[in-house]
């Protein structure tokens, strides 16, 4: 198992037959128009707008990586522009509120700038208060650990594992060496039925 690489995230979106020859921007003003309010979504990916190493492009880059393995992806400042650094009001906290009620889980997407994020730690209150799933999916420059900064310790974070033939598989690792796959992990509201020993 491993971190996912921001090198594998450039690929992807260098790849993509989605995204050749167009601007994220243009990208998700296209995807836009597709979803209501009412969508549902397996995860709520959320980044911070501080994070350098984490540009609209290499969201793009997640969200695609993370679609190739059959999963439904919301990224708030995309479907719902509005959001962003100034706009912190009412009105956008009920937005995300819904979209978060109608995702499975959320995940935030994190390298360098991720302590920094307003509206991050507001997200994870309200997913982790509401009993919902919520973990970090931290992108590495190399292969390094993922040590957590502050509270983001307490919380599952995502490795890949290489599937021949197959592409990747993703793993919830809550920090002491116990794994459950992804998958299990959206489906099961009890996360400790389906931990495993790390090998």
């Amino acid at each position: 198992m491993a971190l996912i690489r921001i090198s594998e995230i450039d690929w992807t979106l260098l790849n993509d037959p989605t995204t050749k020859n167009i601007r994220p921007t243009t990208f998700f003003q296209q995807e836009e128009t597709r979803y209501d309010l009412n969508e549902r979504f397996d995860v709520y990916l959320t980044h911070s707008y501080q994070d350098t190493k984490l540009n609209r492009e290499r969201l793009l880059g997640v969200k695609i990586f993370l679609e190739k393995l059959s999963l439904r992806v919301y990224v708030a400042w995309h479907l719902d522009p509005e959001r962003n650094q100034e706009n912190v009001s009412a009105n956008m906290a009920e937005i995300l509120r819904n979209r978060m009620n109608h995702s499975r889980s959320l995940l935030i997407a994190a390298s360098d700038g991720v302590g920094r994020s307003r509206w991050i730690p507001w997200e994870l209150g309200y997913m982790d208060g509401r009993g919902g799933k919520a973990a970090v999916l931290p992108l590495a420059d190399r292969q390094e650990q993922f040590s957590g900064q502050g509270f983001f310790g307490m919380y599952h974070h995502i490795e890949a594992e290489n599937v021949s033939n197959k592409g990747k598989r993703l793993w919830m690792n809550d920090g002491t060496g116990l794994l459950i796959r992804f998958d299990e992990w959206l489906r099961t509201s009890d996360r400790q039925e389906h931990l495993v020993s790390a090998k």
